[in-house]
């Protein structure tokens, strides 16, 4: 009698979890505008913003084709420049 034996591939659930932290920087600007009679209609004005945010992310592979991520992110909008 002959007898054979497959491995079957087995996989544990191998999970990743990781975080960031970044910044970024916004610039507005606004300009001037001038009328037929020489008046300035509007005035020029700059402003520069700085935010930081956060981010968590999770994942789980499920197999060796498929992969489940969960991510949240958040950004501080009320920071100082």
């Amino acid at each position: 009698m002959i007898t054979s034996a497959f491995a079957m591939p087995s996989m544990a659930a191998d999970w990743f979890v990781g975080c960031g932290v970044g910044a970024q920087q916004n610039n507005y600007e606004k300009s001037s505008t001038i009328n037929m009679d020489g008046k300035i209609t509007s005035d020029s004005t700059s402003s520069t913003e700085d935010n930081e945010f956060y981010m968590v992310r999770a994942s789980v592979y499920l197999d060796d084709d498929n992969r489940l991520y969960g991510t949240y992110s958040y950004n501080a909008d009320n920071s100082v420049s």
